[in-house]
């Protein structure tokens, strides 16, 4: 298997507000976006997003989805599945900080609400300069083979 650039995320979010959204909130503004969708989910179980970002691929918005190795490992997680997408760019990442959304570099999400629904939960609206800047620096590098994706997750060696 090639080797796969794995990069640390160390952020401090910004909080433009702290408006609480909901997933479905997420998936309208996703459906919006004119240009493209960066997506920091280190495993995805939350639905609506995770079809929210399907669709916009396939309608040709670029997607970029910045993933963990525990989110392709997920059995029950949309994570794989959407990284099979065409038209979506997967990229690995350690496991660090809280996930977050940026649709067409302004609007940006951020909380657990982005990858699982359930107490706790929360997703808020923040800046996206900070989570721009590392987004642009993690996908500077070549996308991970979907095939890779698949060796990752059923381990396989060769």
């Amino acid at each position: 298997m090639k080797r796969a650039a794995v990069v640390m995320l160390s952020l401090t979010v910004s909080m433009a507000s702290a408006t609480d959204v909901g997933p479905a909130e997420i998936a309208r503004s996703v459906a919006q976006a004119s240009r493209e969708i960066v997506a920091y989910l280190p495993y995805a179980e939350q639905p609506d997003v995770a079809d929210a970002l399907r669709l916009a691929a396939l309608r040709g918005k670029r997607v970029y989805l910045i993933t963990s190795v525990r989110g392709v490992q997920d059995p029950l997680g949309f994570t794989l599945r959407l990284a099979h997408v065409p038209g979506v760019r997967s990229y690995l990442a350690v496991d660090t900080g809280q996930p977050f959304v940026i649709i067409d570099g302004q609007a940006a999400y951020s909380g657990n609400g982005l990858m699982q629904d359930g107490i706790g939960t929360r997703i808020t609206t923040v800046l996206p300069n900070t989570l721009l800047a590392w987004a642009q620096a993690v996908t500077a590098h070549p996308a991970v083979a979907k095939l890779d994706l698949l060796k990752l997750r059923y381990q396989i060696k060769r």
